[in-house]
């Protein structure tokens, strides 16, 4: 969402991560993946422009891979209703 500290959590998330997918919920105050890719850093990120993207990117993960959906509960929720 727009009035969140993206760039605060980014600063504590992504670094910790191999590679780093944003994306956005369908929820008009969501900020951009693009607005997101302007403000966090790191070596390996992408921007996409839904989640249904963000998760067709990890589905050949393997079974030692670890997938963390994290933001807004508007995306987690999307998620669930996706993956169950």
């Amino acid at each position: 969402m727009r009035d969140k500290a993206v760039e605060e959590i980014g600063g504590v998330l992504f670094p910790l991560a191999q590679q780093v997918i944003v994306t956005a919920p369908r929820q008009m105050r969501a900020l951009s993946p693009d607005a997101m890719r302007a403000v966090v850093d790191h070596p390996n990120l992408t921007a996409v422009p839904d989640l249904e993207a963000a998760l067709a990117m990890v589905r050949d993960a393997g079974p030692e891979d670890v997938i963390f959906v994290t933001g807004s509960l508007f995306l987690v929720a999307e998620a669930r209703a996706l993956l169950l």
